[in-house]
Order: structure tokens, then C-alpha cells, then sequence
């Protein structure tokens, strides 16, 4: 989901429920996640930049054989250290499905109900990546076993009704629970539920909606919004909400093909732009103090910051719990400060947001090197990126699909890999001045190219090889 789609755009009347959760608790204002689904969920559970766990090139397909390397522990694993936390993963997993010592519930979670690979339909839970002929891989999965029952549920449905029943069970015991809940909403394929499932207000809003695809973006908006208010409503059926903590953020920008939105923001999904990478992301809890909520925080935040933020600054443990050469930056106690007027100095000062030395093209059986890597970084003020072309302002792309026909898929081409040109120019941003990425003043300001790139090669002295196989 792009950084303006959640409540911000033309959309803002699609997720009132997300929209009043992120004004009653702190929202992000310079939240960084990773510009693909893969390295995005390995970063947010190890902790790790993905070029320190070779997460960093590309994603995970259903017939890869390549997965989260196992000698990283996850932050479930964290969790159980720390406590006696029950933990639960719903949704997509995304981090390895060839061999079992991937899958989820052998990486720290007690429980797992969702999918295993990239995408699915949502009624079907077939994936479209992965066909013969007309035959599709089947991916709903309770544990190890197919999920029969859910053949002609809408995903977001049933993700729900697991929640229920995750809060149901775990609500009769005192030990804590960790639900790590990754909504399908709003991936492609675009496929949404029948009108009867919408509002008079919510059909109003999509049939001012001009483009098909924006249209259907917005109708499974709606339903991930719908999702988040059952799943609120549960907790506090329970008695639980007011002790829970939430954090809800995107893993990456939108694909403009397929109705995601990030203007003005440059580029989108597979982009190392901010159009890419800078995305919606907010936490929201009764235990925050009054005077804190309803604000932003200003500090650059990364999504492997999740890890040190939640296991030592939440829960308030020793930080000598988690690896010492984590990537993340424990950010609780800045994110409580009661006025950010008051703040000089944000935990975190840099963003590696990636670097990655190989091209998406193969030849023959093999991966080609790229003349210029992938690479972006962040100090400050000031952003370097490297090895892609400078995009388009990615506003949504115009279907041709002709109306009163119904869904018409766009191509997955163009929705899934967002495909971009490699570039060997340099461009140089000042973010702050800049969020648009607008004027290169790399030819202007060498002194500052020449200092990325020296904080570039330090992080390239330290990456790791690509798992990716």
C-alpha cells in the first residue's frame, strides 16, 4: 500500500476506522520499510538490514527453493525469552516454504493460518504464479495441513475469524500473546468481495471512482479497513484492548498498475525511491499517555527497528537479550516523549535501505551483475541512490478494461514487479527539503556524494551473500 493511500488521497474515506486509530495514537511520519514484500518481512522479524541475511535481492516465488536463513532467530523466538508469550502468525508468510525449518511455526510461532508464498485470489487461494495448465498451487495452510475449509471464503474473512478464535482461546489463559497479522488487503490480485458486503455510503464513494483499478483498489481498502475494526471489537469484547498494544504499517509502496497511489512521492513498489519505501505506519495503544497521542513522530524509523522497539523498549527487558550487531534501533522511549519540540536527537541518524549487486534478468540459469548496484542510503538529510532509473511520479495507471464487464485483472506483469530500467547515473536528494526526490544535486554537492558512497562501502564490507537461489 503506497505511502497515500491509507486516509490521505481521494481514497481518505476508504479507512475511517484505521484513520481514527492512527489520530488517537502516534503516527510515523518518516517510517521506512523495504521496497519489496520479502526483504520487508525479514527485516521486520530479525531485525536485520536484508544484506546482513541475504534477504536483499528480490522475492520469494512458490517454486523458490531459497528462504530466511535459519541461524537468524525471529522475533517470536525473542518473545519467548523474554516471557512465556504464546505466539500466532496469520496471513502471509512470504520467508520460505522449500524446506520445513522455514515455515513459521518451526521459526518461533506456536500457530500459523494463512499462506505460504507471495499472493493468492482471495476466494480461491490458488496462486496465479504458480500454474500448469489449469491447475493452480493451492496456499491456504493451518499449520502443515491444507485448510479445506476455507475453499470460497474470502481470505479476509477468514483471517478474521482465525483472529477471533486466536483471542478466544488465548483470553482464558495469563500468559501474554504476540499476533503477528498480515493482512492479504490490499496485494494483488485485485479481487474483491460482491457489492452486499458494502455500504450505501461505501459503494457510493467507489462509484465516484473513475478507473477500474483504483475502483477495486479501493473496494479491498475498504474491506482491510472493515477487518481492522472486527479485529479491535474482538479485543475489546475480550477485555484485552486495554492492555494491547498495536502497530499496524505497509511493507512497501503501491504499484500504480494495479490502483496503488504514491504521488508525490517518485516511484513505487521495487523502487528504492520514496515512493518505494516510505510508507503509512502508526502505533496505537490505551497504555500510551494522553498528552503523547494524536502527534507524530518526526524520527527516521526503519522497519527492523520493530524488534528492539517492541522485546527491549516495550517490555522493558536487557537489551543484552538480542544480538549485538542488530540493525535496529530501540525507539520506544523516543516515540513516548511527551512533547517532540523537546527532542535534539532522534535514535536513529542513517537509513541503508538497500544494496543489491544483482540484476532481476538471468542468463541462462544464472544471475547477471549489475554495472551499477541497487543501492540507496539515507544520512540525514541527505539521500544517495544508485543502479535504477529515475521514475515517474507514479500516479495511477488509466485502465482499458471496459465497463459493465466487471473485475478485469490487469496484467501481473506490471502489478507485481512494478518493472523499472537500471541506470548508472547518481542522484543526490536533500529529503527533507525534497520528499519528492525533484533535483539531483549530486553534481552540485560532491562532497556529500563522496561521503554516502564511503558509508555505502562500509555497509558493502559487511553484506552478506544473497540467499536468493
Amino acid at each position: 500500500m503506497g505511502y497515500t493511500n491509507g486516509g490521505f488521497d481521494q481514497l481518505q474515506n476508504a479507512t475511517p476506522f484505521l484513520d481514527a486509530l492512527a489520530a488517537d495514537g502516534i503516527k510515523l511520519a518518516k517510517y521506512y520499510s523495504q521496497q519489496l514484500c520479502t526483504p520487508a518481512r525479514a527485516a521486520l522479524l530479525s531485525g536485520y538490514y536484508p544484506i546482513h541475511t541475504g534477504m536483499q535481492h528480490d522475492v520469494i516465488q512458490p517454486e523458490s527453493v531459497w528462504g530466511m536463513p535459519t541461524d537468524y532467530m525471529l522475533l517470536p523466538s525473542f518473545l519467548k525469552k523474554v516471557g512465556k508469550y504464546e505466539t500466532f502468525a496469520i496471513g502471509k508468510w512470504h520467508l520460505g516454504h522449500y524446506k520445513s525449518e522455514y515455515l513459521p511455526y518451526n521459526r518461533g510461532f506456536d500457530e500459523f493460518y494463512g499462506y505460504l508464498s507471495d499472493q493468492l485470489w482471495y476466494y480461491s487461494h490458488k496462486s496465479p504464479h504458480a500454474c500448469a495448465h489449469s491447475t493452480c498451487f493451492y496456499d491456504m495452510r493451518h499449520n502443515g495441513v491444507h485448510a479445506v475449509d476455507s475453499i470460497g471464503v474470502y481470505s479476509t474473512f477468514l483471517l478474521s475469524d482465525q483472529f477471533d478464535s486466536i483471542i478466544n482461546r488465548t483470553s482464558r489463559t495469563a500468559d501474554p500473546t504476540f499476533v503477528y497479522l498480515s493482512w492479504q488487503n490490499v496485494h494483488a490480485p485485485l479481487d474483491p468481495p460482491p457489492r452486499k458486503y458494502f455500504t450505501a455510503a461505501d459503494i457510493a464513494l467507489l462509484d465516484s471512482v473513475e478507473d477500474p483499478y483504483r475502483r477495486t483498489f479501493a473496494a479491498i481498502t475498504i474491506i482491510l479497513d472493515n477487518a481492522m475494526r472486527a479485529a479491535v471489537g474482538t479485543l475489546q469484547s475480550y477485555g484485552l484492548y486495554d492492555n494491547v498494544v498495536l502497530v499496524v504499517a505497509s511493507d512497501n509502496g503501491g504499484c500504480s498498475s494495479s490502483g496503488g497511489y504514491n504521488h508525490p512521492l517518485r516511484g513505487g513498489k521495487q523502487y528504492l525511491y520514496e515512493g518505494g519505501i516510505h510508507v503509512n505506519a502508526f502505533v496505537h495503544s490505551p497504555l500510551i499517555p494522553l498528552a503523547r497521542r494524536g502527534g507524530y513522530y518526526e524520527g527516521l524509523f526503519h522497519v527492523s527497528d520493530w524488534v528492539p522497539t517492541i522485546v527491549t523498549g516495550a517490555l522493558n527487558t536487557r537489551p543484552e537479550l538480542l544480538p549485538a550487531d542488530l540493525d535496529g534501533i530501540d525507539q520506544w522511549n523516543a516515540l513516548l516523549r511527551a512533547n517532540d519540540e523537546e527532542m535534539r536527537d532522534y535514535p536513529r541518524t542513517e537509513i541503508l535501505h538497500n544494496i543489491d549487486i544483482w540484476s532481476l534478468a538471468h542468463v541462462g540459469a544464472n544471475l547477471s551483475l549489475l554495472s551499477t548496484p541497487i543501492q540507496a542510503i539515507r544520512v540525514g538529510d541527505m539521500k544517495l541512490v544508485m543502479g535504477q532509473d529515475a521514475s515517474s511520479y507514479f500516479e495511477p495507471v488509466f485502465s482499458t478494461c471496459p465497463e459493465g464487464l466487471g473485475y478485469c485483472s490487469p496484467s501481473y506483469e506490471n502489478i507485481e514487479d512494478c518493472a523499472y530500467g537500471y541506470d548508472n547515473v547518481t542522484y543526490l536528494f536533500n529529503i527533507t527539503h525534497d520528499p519528492s526526490e525533484a533535483k539531483n544535486l549530486a553534481s552540485l554537492r560532491p562532497d556529500i556524494v563522496q561521503h554516502l558512497l564511503e558509508r555505502l562501502q562500509t555497509f558493502r564490507d559487511s553484506m552478506v551473500d544473497s540467499v536468493y537461489a
